[in-house]
Order: C-alpha cells, then sequence, then structure tokens
C-alpha cells in the first residue's frame, strides 16, 4: 500500500498541470500552427469522411446537451437511475488482488506416500509425463525429483509443461483443467497444478487459510475440518495442507527428577545414545594425504533393532544404569517440518481458484470459517492473495478519498468558487456508469489495476468539467444566458 497514496497526489498534480497546458499553452500553439486559408483540396479529400462522422456526432452532442439543460429533472432523474442500476449490478463483478497472466507455463506439484522410495515416485511421475507429452501444443516438459528447499524428499516431484507460443494454443488454464481428473485418479498420489504467472509477487495458492495455535493435534483436526470445507465450496480446486505425517520415529523423553539425583544431564544422555548408535568421533586418521574421522561406536548386532535401546548402559555416579531407568521411549511419528507464525505452531489450509475470482471465493468461505468452533487460543488468519486483497484494497479506497478530497481544494481554488467544486465533484459518482458495464461485459474482475484506472479517472473527469465551467462562466459575464452559455461550452469544447 505504500505507492498509493504518492499515486493519489500525482493523479492531483497531473491534473492541474494538463489543466494550466489547456489553458495556456495549448491555445497558444493552435493560433500559431492554425492556417488561416483553410485546408487544401487533398486534406478535404482524404478527411472528408471524418469531418462527416464528426459533425454528425457534434450535432448528436448538441441535441442531447440542449435537451439536458431544457429538461434538468428529466436528465438528472436518468442519471441517478443509470449511476443506481450501475451500482446494484457491481456485486456482479469479481475482486481479485493482481490479474491472472498467461505465460504459457503449466507447473504439478506431486507427492506420495512418505515411505515412497525414489523408483515408485519414478514411476508415477512418468505416468503424468507421458500422458502431457502426447497433448497438442506442448513443447516441451522438465521434471525434478526430490530437489532443494524444506519440503524436499524422495517422495515429491515438479513437473513443469511449456506450451507453444502460437495464438492457436489454448491459454495455460484450459490446458490445466482436464489434468486434474487424471491427477486424482493416481494412487497414493497427491497433486496440485498451477497455471499461469505468479499474481504481483504473491508466493502460494491464493487461497491460504491459516490455523494457530500450541497443540499440533488440535491443529490437525481443525485444518481437516477447514479442508472438507473448501472442498465443498464450488471453485475452489487442489486443496491440500503443509503439514505431513512423517516417519515412524522414537521419541526419548528424560526422567529428569531421577537424572538429577544420579547427577546425570540430558546433554549427557543424548550424547551417550548418540555414541552408542551412530558413534562419536574420536580423532582423524590421515593417510597418502587424506583424512578419515575416527568413530567410536558399539558393533552392529548390539544396536540393530530398536528393542534393544531400553537396555543400552549409561555411566553415572550410582554406577550403570540402563536408558529404561532414566527416560521413557515412545514409538511415534515425527512431523516432516514444524511451522510457526509469530512464534505460535501453524498449519495452513491452501487451495486453487478455477472458474471465478478469488474475491467471490473468499465472501463464500468467510462465511463458512465462522460455523467452525475454535477452541480458545486459537485462530484463523488469511495469507496468500487473500490477504493481500485485504491489505491493499482498503489503501487504494483511501487513496481515492484523498485523491478526491484534494481534487475537490484543488477546484475550488482554480475557480474561486466551493459551489463550482462541489458540482464538478458531483460527476465523478457518474463515472461508475462506464467502469461497471465495461467490466462486465469484458468478463474482467476488479484488480488492483482496475481500482488505479478509476482513480486516474477522477482527475479525468474533472478536468473536462473545469474547462467547461472556466468557459461557460467567461460566456455568462459577457452577457450570454447561463442555459446558452453552457450550451456553447459543451459544443466548443
Amino acid at each position: 500500500g505504500q505507492m498509493f497514496n504518492p499515486f493519489a497526489m500525482t493523479v492531483v498534480f497531473s491534473t492541474l498541470f494538463s489543466l494550466w497546458v489547456a489553458l495556456t499553452f495549448t491555445p497558444m500553439l493552435a493560433a500559431r500552427i492554425g492556417s488561416s486559408t483553410g485546408p487544401s483540396k487533398l486534406s478535404r479529400f482524404l478527411t472528408g469522411w471524418w469531418q462527416w462522422l464528426y459533425n454528425g456526432f457534434d450535432e448528436l452532442h448538441h441535441v442531447l446537451v440542449k435537451g439536458a439543460v431544457g429538461h434538468p429533472v428529466l436528465a438528472i432523474l436518468i442519471f441517478a437511475l443509470l449511476t443506481a442500476g450501475s451500482v446494484m449490478i457491481a456485486g456482479r463483478i469479481g475482486f481479485q488482488f493482481f490479474p491472472s497472466s498467461d505465460e504459457g507455463q503449466v507447473s504439478i506439484s506431486m507427492e506420495t506416500s512418505a515411505s515412497a522410495s525414489l523408483s515408485m515416485t519414478d514411476r508415477l511421475v512418468r505416468q503424468v509425463e507421458e500422458h502431457v507429452m502426447q497433448q497438442p501444443f506442448v513443447k516441451g516438459v522438465d521434471v525434478v525429483i526430490g530437489g532443494g528447499g524444506s519440503r524436499a524428499g524422495l517422495n515429491r516431484a515438479t513437473v513443469r509443461v511449456y506450451l507453444e507460443d502460437t495464438p492457436e494454443r489454448p491459454s495455460s488454464f484450459q490446458f490445466a483443467a482436464p489434468l486434474r481428473p487424471l491427477l486424482a485418479s493416481l494412487p497414493d498420489m497427491k497433486a496440485s497444478i498451477t497455471a499461469g504467472g505468479r499474481r504481483g509477487g504473491v508466493r502460494g495458492k491464493p487461497i491460504q487459510i491459516v490455523i494457530r495455535g500450541d497443540e499440533v493435534g488440535v491443529l490437525n483436526d481443525t485444518a481437516m475440518k477447514v479442508m472438507d470445507m473448501l472442498r465443498e465450496v464450488e471453485g475452489v480446486v487442489d486443496v491440500d495442507l503443509d503439514w505431513r505425517t512423517g516417519r515412524p520415529e522414537i521419541q526419548m523423553i528424560p526422567d529428569r527428577l531421577r537424572m538429577g539425583r544420579l547427577n546425570f544431564s540430558s546433554e549427557n544422555l543424548s550424547d551417550l545414545l548418540r555414541g552408542y548408535v551412530t558413534g562419536l568421533k574420536a580423532g582423524v586418521f590421515r593417510e597418502s594425504g587424506k583424512e578419515y574421522d575416527i568413530l567410536v561406536k558399539l558393533s552392529s548386532e548390539e544396536v540393530s533393532s530398536p528393542f534393544q535401546l531400553p537396555d543400552l548402559p549409561f555411566p553415572t555416579t550410582a554406577g550403570f544404569v540402563s536408558l529404561r531407568d532414566v527416560a521413557e521411549l515412545k514409538d511415534t511419528m515425527g512431523p516432516t517440518q514444524i511451522l510457526r507464525k509469530d512464534r505460535q505452531r501453524s498449519i495452513t489450509v491452501d487451495g486453487n481458484v478455477s472458474g471465478t475470482t478469488v474475491g467471490e471465493i473468499f465472501q463464500v468461505i468467510d462465511g463458512r470459517l465462522k460455523e467452525i468452533t475454535l477452541p480458545p487460543g486459537y485462530r484463523f488468519t488469511y495469507s496468500g492473495e487473500i490477504q493481500s486483497i485485504q491489505d491493499n484494497f482498503g489503501a487504494l479506497g483511501f487513496s481515492l478519498a484523498l485523491a478526491v478530497l484534494l481534487t475537490f481544494l484543488m477546484i475550488a481554488a482554480i475557480l474561486e468558487s466551493f459551489l463550482f467544486a462541489f458540482v464538478i465533484m458531483l460527476t465523478v459518482p457518474l463515472s461508475i456508469i462506464g467502469v461497471v458495464p465495461a467490466l462486465i461485459l469484458t468478463e474482467t474482475p476488479m484488480s488492483v489495476y482496475g481500482l488505479m484506472g478509476v482513480i486516474m479517472l477522477v482527475g479525468l473527469v474533472v478536468n473536462n468539467a473545469i474547462v467547461i465551467i472556466d468557459y461557460a462562466e467567461i460566456a455568462r459575464r459577457e452577457g450570454m444566458e447561463p442555459d446558452d452559455a453552457i450550451i456553447e461550452a459543451c459544443k466548443v469544447r
């Protein structure tokens, strides 16, 4: 939102200087460049058709302005109805942060079970790769299994599809839609598709719901409810969450009270256990310019099974004790990663949008989320494109209000009349008559670019009105009737 307030100031100053140019510099140039002999025969021949169209439009405009001035109540009623109608149908316009861009790429993220081997993941990925390569307009495919990053693993893969740069090909969004049923039919496979480019630097999927709290179990149960809710919402696809069940592990929970009596710390316990299982570095062996670590550890027969761990001996001041005497061993599933936001554990449920806009989806899921009861200390927050809409659309609305206020003060200073400034600013809401139908007819959702255009429209609307009123006021002072002055000003403008 840092750019939007300066943008409002830009609208004001650009309007001010364009008005100054229109009232001073442009008339001077027109007087210098204009010809007193009139256009040549060739010029009349080449521009005659345009002059004929312009004269027709000029006559129609003159009739409409004369009718509006002669019947002010009817004119006000018509424009009020048009404005009200535009407001009523404005709800049909979708909202999104940045418009989707078709860059001719489709990215497929795939994930098998946590225990899957490289060969199993490769076999499933090859099925998708072969199917994609058979589709028309595919230029190439890149496949990465594993890779880097915090969520890497042999059970993860990314397939990036590059489409041909031809006008006949479908958009990346149209290409991705029929792939989803195929991916859903693969056994032991989770997959999501991202088409187009990133929207204004927003990372991840457009819909991201973050559940925050302390207990992983409660977070996971709540995340499952949110996932079920999102799957029921029409237009939401590729629903997933960033929490994964990890591999089986054994957790060691020290008995701190008993260890304290034996003058044995948790650090000593973990170091000795690591030495038993993986070995401790006792020195370095050098040979022929190469170095080799010397590790001291138990033989593989003594630690070949997890069931042998409780009987491992540990030296204390009271003699040797077994691991079972100073710690509890628990079989559990370890998390693949622990995520926190604002120092709280969190799980994020995300999804893509298909056939609709993020703004329309947000209106649905925001109401559905309120139906899910959260325990004390747990809460929902939004991330991704939804968060961007909440943060930046408010800033844009403030910029629009600031632009209107500053423009009003500028007009009042130029025309030396608050009444004229108020009348001119009344024309600003009428611009919705053109904005809303244009967006609906072109099936274009409102976005940051659209709202920036509306802010710019404030300057365009008032600039035209200032010139008309200034000309009409000069004509009125010279003795022309007010109605005739307005009609003449509109005709000249």
